[in-house]
């Protein structure tokens, strides 16, 4: 049984396949972080006020740490709508 693709419109099919597929992959790892961000900030920082991203500072640098965390999450998640 022959495996290799001669026809060059079967190569780019593959090539196109995997493309999407990785494509997928990361929209799904970004979207499923700024998700699970999301839930953190509104369950454990908002409602329960349980910890900070950065907790062996001031509160101050706590709240700060929480900000830019939440800003590159939430970054993540609207970057992945666009792959």
């Amino acid at each position: 049984m022959n495996t290799t693709l001669s026809n060059p419109e079967d190569t780019h099919k593959v090539n196109n396949q995997l493309t999407h597929a990785k494509s997928n992959m990361w929209t799904g790892i970004l979207f499923g972080f700024g998700l699970i961000a999301f839930i953190d900030e509104a369950v454990f920082h908002q409602l329960l006020h349980w910890h900070h991203f950065y907790d062996k500072s001031t509160t101050d640098i706590g709240l700060v740490s929480d900000g830019l965390f939440h800003a590159f999450s939430f970054f993540a998640t609207i970057g992945s709508s666009f792959l």
